[in-house]
């Protein structure tokens, strides 16, 4: 049999996890100590009593406390682990012989990583060490998210208000305080009409909230050119955008508005209908940023929308290499007719700053040739660019956080094309090509990152289960053909593929509790008396116990406490009927009894997939959902599904 301490070495051996041991028994600690040894763990230190352990925590810093609750002193376990928890960060398991209804209540107030009740097995200890460090780690990364998300949303440079479905305010960002004059936390709980109220453009008619059209319909709603009356009266221009905040079963739980004061573009705007195309062009554009995926598709977006404007005959965008130290163009929209070579530089050219492009990028600002014909930086490229009527030049660096990305460039044919206020517009458009391209990036990010957890967690679920099978020979692989089988039924009943994820996590996960069960009990070959029997059906409780403590984002460990639940109420551990059961828990029943007789147990031969779809057809919508076994049997009956096969 492979043992836990007769692992091959990973990174828990390379860096060893650090367990405080408070117990004030000498001897179990030393019990306890040995088995920690045993596991591979290091304990970096022990303590007899509750001011001791606070000590020690500070001074040694371990990665896991084990807490016995009754300790000599005036600090009792309960109090030492909540000073500890709350000061120092560190997770703790309680480990005693004490689980009466108070100790337990006064026990949860502290948050605790674990409960482990005397007298216990290596394997428990394992376990439920493991599930709390991995648990502590996945609670201190989602802290970390959530701080970088709100720093995120208090950094941008746009106005943010968030409300819950009353239209009562729960968010403002700093920008939204400074524009509408209200301090986040005067506004708070106030109804969004009155911090943000926003009238036509001639300040006569009120506009009806944006929010409260995205809280009837559920739809994005985008207003342009409002004016909006801040608290000491000023007004402002703005541009608003409100969406619906959803949650993961599609039920609208708030609202979130954004806004940004136009106020000054607009004025310029109203001085310059000249500059119509290209204001125009820019909206086309930031609009388009709004529904692109991907970076070839932004780039090329911006380009064409840019390409609309009246002269504007090439519009391209570079990107610095720095691994290659080079800058190419990545998209291009209009005549370029073999002059994209040109726009190549190697990065000894760019620190030369030769070229408009290779300036805008060394400088970090723009560099417009208003006459290509006598500018004499243009020099190397004159002849080129009149052959295709390129008279001017404008090049935009696209710059984030004070680091240059690239470059846009604009060839027009009109000479002195780009003034201040055609600069101004182009760099609005470098600017939200930089936002769209950092927001890309960092969505690729997440996604990437959400994929590894995923993976890491669906790895983690597989070795639980297979640590699980191990102590039952006879039974391995139930629980991987309980997996595959319940998330076909689920898919077959057409659900989402999110919740039948959540469904295979569970098949896995569902026989967990047997942990506790002796491994001679569940390979017994004879007939099992009551109070094995007895024993044998904890394992529902015990699994979830075990599964309440980890944050899936599905009811894994409900299913789990369930799927031994008939819908007449003669199942355990419950009794619960059809009224309360989860439909997680009732595919987890119909697959877990279907693979259990088609499959040889240690008391008995397999009787057989034919059996197994006779018991629940004769039973359905006595003791199982009518529309999981109709499932179950199109799949095996119509559709040839086999359990023997790979999962």
């Amino acid at each position: 049999m492979h043992w836990v301490g007769e692992r091959e070495p990973d990174a828990k051996a390379a860096h060893p996890v650090k367990v405080l041991v408070v117990e004030d028994e000498s001897v179990v600690s030393k019990d306890i100590q040995e088995s920690l040894k045993g596991l591979g763990y290091t304990v970096c230190g022990t303590a007899s009593a509750g001011e001791e352990a606070i000590k020690k925590a500070e001074s040694l810093q371990p990665d896991l406390v084990l807490m016995d609750i009754v300790l000599r002193g005036d600090i009792d376990g309960v109090e030492a682990a909540e000073t500890i928890r709350s000061r120092f960060h560190i997770p703790v398991i309680y480990l005693t012989a004490y689980s009466d209804e108070h100790t337990l209540n006064r026990a949860k107030v502290t948050e605790p990583s674990g409960y482990i009740l005397k007298p216990f097995d290596e394997r428990e200890l394992h376990t439920t060490i493991e599930v709390a460090l991995y648990r502590h780690t996945m609670q201190k990364k989602l802290k970390e998210s959530e701080r970088w998300f709100a720093t995120t949303l208090k950094s941008i440079g746009d106005a943010v208000i968030a409300t819950n479905t009353e239209g009562h305010i729960t968010f403002m960002n700093p920008v939204a305080e400074l524009l509408t004059g209200w301090k986040d936390a005067e506004a708070l709980e106030r109804d969004l009409n009155e911090v943000f109220s926003v009238r036509d453009q001639d300040g006569c008619i009120l506009i009806k909230n944006p929010v409260a059209k995205v809280l009837e319909d559920g739809v994005v709603v985008d207003l342009r050119n409002n004016l909006l009356f801040n608290r000491d009266g000023t007004r402002l221009i703005v541009d608003d955008s409100a969406a619906p905040i959803v949650d993961d079963h599609g039920n609208i739980v708030g609202a979130v508005l954004v806004f940004r004061d136009v106020t000054e573009r607009r004025k310029a705007e109203d001085k310059r209908a000249k500059l119509n195309g290209l204001l125009m062009a820019v909206r086309n554009m930031n609009e388009s940023l709004l529904r692109v995926k991907s970076e070839p598709e932004l780039f090329q977006q911006i380009c064409e929308s840019l390409a609309t404007v009246v002269n504007f005959k090439l519009v391209t965008i570079n990107l610095l290499d720095k691994d290659r130290y080079e800058i190419k163009p990545v998209a291009y929209a209009g005549g370029a007719d073999g002059f994209l070579p040109l726009c190549s530089f190697t990065w000894d050219e760019l620190a030369e700053g030769r070229s408009p492009v290779g300036t805008a990028i060394t400088t970090g600002a723009p560099c417009v040739v208003n006459d290509t014909e006598d500018d004499p930086s243009y020099a190397p490229w004159r002849s080129e660019a009149l052959k295709r009527g390129f008279n001017s030049i404008a090049a935009l660096p696209l710059v984030s956080n004070g680091e240059v990305m690239g470059s846009l460039d604009v060839y027009s044919g009109e000479k002195e094309a780009f003034g201040p206020e055609e600069i101004e517009f182009l760099m609005e458009a470098a600017g939200d090509i930089t936002v769209a391209l950092k927001s890309l990036r960092l969505e690729e990010e997440l996604e990437t990152s959400l994929a590894s957890m995923k993976k890491v967690l669906g790895e983690t679920v597989e070795a639980i289960a297979y640590m699980s099978e191990m102590r039952d020979p006879y039974t391995a692989g139930h629980q991987r053909r309980v997996a595959k089988l319940a998330s076909a039924v689920a898919r077959e009943m057409g659900m989402a593929e999110e919740q039948v994820e959540g469904i295979r996590v569970s098949g896995f996960l569902h026989d967990v509790g047997k942990i506790v069960v002796p491994a001679e009990i569940l390979s017994k070959p004879g007939r099992i008396n009551e109070a094995e029997l007895s024993l044998i059906r904890t394992h529902s409780s015990v699994g979830y116990e075990i599964l309440k403590l980890l944050e899936f984002p599905w009811p894994v460990a409900k299913a789990v406490l369930q799927h031994h639940e008939r819908r007449d109420g003669s199942g355990y551990p419950g009794g619960l009927t059809a009224e309360v059961l989860t439909v997680e828990a009732e595919i987890l029943a119909v697959s877990d009894v279907v693979e259990s007789m088609a499959s040889r147990r240690p008391y008995r031969e397999a009787l057989g997939i034919d059996k197994a779809l006779e018991e629940i057809s004769e039973k359905k919508g006595t003791l199982y959902n009518p529309q999981v076994v109709d499932a179950c049997l199109r799949l095996f009956r119509d559709k040839g599904f086999q359990l023997d096969e790979p999962v």
